[in-house]
């Protein structure tokens, strides 16, 4: 390799890594997906989510959420059908749920709230607006009416060239999330470039949204394929929580102790690791906004009785610290001190005592 023909690689290299930025970029080897409807794999990376009848639809999405407040990047090949004037089309979807939205016109994306798709539409529906010849859209909240501009946010544009060929047509969708642009391309051509706050305007201020894949036939038929070339985006970690048995003895109301949320003897400083239990209890209240929580702070023997009293307030005052700072509302809270007067263990030996120093919960929903 010359000198010449290693700078241009290494300019080839520095402009990839631009665009892919600090982005996880995953290796479709390894994609996994829910399936929903009439869908099927067709070997490596590829979906049919169609099949060439009526009233066929089928659905996929990636499992794990994502984070709209850094970009995502896919790179796909669509496959709409051999039949001119088939129907209905493809939808790829930003979503807060995972489900499939209404069938037939609504391409599997009617429905879904709140939402974001960007339409592949291949059949004209007069009274949704539609123009005649194949279309890309973008809509929101399961809306598929042009007429509606609320959530029309940009297009139709027709496409000069019809989509039902037979043939793989190359999608490119680029979220750049600094910039709140939208960008999508089909054949190596911009179709779409769209700036808006979709995170705050549509999903209400959570970045937080699973992607997908969505199709559908009704009267006309098309067969519908995927098949995935590129992606690049951050997942959000996958949350901490107790596991089935614990979740359901806590939210059947039974008082349930806190594992590993412990304290320093005579302190209510919470001892290295409680937090990893106390992530579990936030993101259980954050699932479960109804319910309310009493907290019960306890102490070993040691020392004065009325001390060990104040010092059990202190302890369940901490926990309530930590899940206020982590945006539980102080009004589904309380904490009360029981001091020393529950052991379940020995004060006798050290590690009885740090059993007895301990935080209970109990989960309740108030009566109105």
């Amino acid at each position: 390799m010359s000198y010449f023909q290693k700078y241009l690689f290494l300019i080839i290299l520095f402009s990839a890594n631009l665009l892919v930025g600090q982005k996880e970029v995953i290796p479709l080897a390894d994609m996994k997906f829910r399936k929903g409807g009439d869908v099927s794999k067709l070997g490596a990376n590829c979906y049919q989510l169609t099949s060439d009848r009526g009233w066929s639809s089928g659905a996929i999405w990636y499992p794990s959420p994502i984070n709209l407040a850094e970009d995502f990047e896919m790179e796909v090949a669509l496959f709409l059908g051999c039949r001119d004037e088939g129907a209905d089309g493809i939808v790829f979807i930003f979503s807060s749920k995972l489900r499939i939205g209404y069938s037939g016109e609504g391409m599997g994306f009617a429905g879904l709230y709140p939402s974001l798709g960007i339409e592949f539409d291949t059949y004209q529906n007069h009274h949704l607006g539609d123009p005649s010849k194949d279309h890309i859209a973008v809509m929101s909240n399961g809306q598929i009416n042009h007429v509606n501009y609320v959530n029309n946010l940009a297009g139709p544009i027709e496409m000069s060239n019809n989509l039902e060929d037979c043939k793989n047509h190359k999608l490119k969708v680029l979220w750049k999330a600094k910039e709140k642009e939208l960008l999508v391309s089909l054949d190596g051509a911009n179709i779409i470039g769209f700036q808006k706050n979709i995170v705050a305007d549509i999903f209400n201020e959570d970045p937080k949204v699973y992607w997908g894949f969505s199709a559908a036939t009704g009267g006309k038929r098309n067969a519908h394929r995927i098949c995935f070339e590129k992606l690049a985006f951050d997942e959000l970690p996958k949350p901490i929580a107790f596991n089935k048995s614990k979740e359901t003895t806590i939210l059947n109301g039974d008082i349930t102790t806190l594992d590993n949320v412990l304290f320093e003897s005579g302190k209510a400083t919470l001892k290295k690791g409680s937090t990893t239990e106390l992530t579990k209890l936030l993101a259980l209240l954050q699932a479960h906004p109804k319910h309310h929580i009493g907290i019960y702070g306890h102490t070993d023997a040691i020392g004065d009785e009325r001390k060990n009293a104040q010092l059990s307030q202190k302890r369940a005052d901490a926990i309530i610290d930590y899940l206020v700072a982590n945006g539980i509302n102080k009004k589904r809270l309380s904490a009360k001190g029981l001091g020393e007067q529950y052991p379940i263990s020995s004060n006798g030996t050290a590690a009885g005592r740090l059993k007895n120093r301990r935080v209970e919960i109990y989960l309740y929903i108030p009566i109105p």
